[in-house]
């Protein structure tokens, strides 16, 4: 039986079916590839700047954000504590104690912004949950944020 040629007439050694395989894992690897950098980390954050700690940048604010956003937009301030900042925020105990020191330490801040939260979650929301100028009690709406995938911010 006669080699087949390209319709240049050479033939390279490559089968249509290794272009095909080749062509496939591309495809495959690029429709993938957004995903997987989407995938939410399930170690627990640890910030800080000594060795072994993630040291903040653009790259992981958003479990720091999420924290952030329990503090001063759920419930009541009695409701949350370092347990829950750790849980809903993906962060280490430490970590999430030390943001609640900073909470505790300056609560009539933090009570301030939660107040103008208040008014304007009642001035957008007709509706529960936001209504009564509160996120829900069970930190749903917050938990998100802090899986929201990173890049690093271009400089201008």
């Amino acid at each position: 039986m006669k080699k087949r040629t390209f319709a240049t007439g050479q033939n390279d050694g490559t089968s249509r079916r290794t272009v095909l395989k080749t062509a496939t894992a591309a495809a495959i690897g690029l429709i993938l590839d957004p995903l997987a950098k989407a995938t939410p980390t399930t170690t627990p954050i640890d910030y800080g700047q000594g060795s072994g700690q993630t040291h903040l940048d653009s790259t992981n604010l958003f479990p720091l954000l999420a924290a952030w956003l329990l503090l001063t937009t759920n419930g009541p301030a009695e409701t949350v504590d370092p347990a829950r900042i750790a849980s809903v925020a993906n962060i280490s105990a430490a970590s999430a104690q030390g943001i609640w020191n900073q909470y505790h330490n300056n609560q009539a801040s933090f009570s301030k912004v939660r107040g103008a939260f208040g008014t304007l979650a009642k001035a957008f929301a007709t509706a529960a949950p936001y209504s009564g100028g509160q996120c829900p009690e069970a930190a749903a709406t917050i938990a998100p944020v802090a899986a929201l995938p990173c890049s690093k911010v271009p400089s201008r």
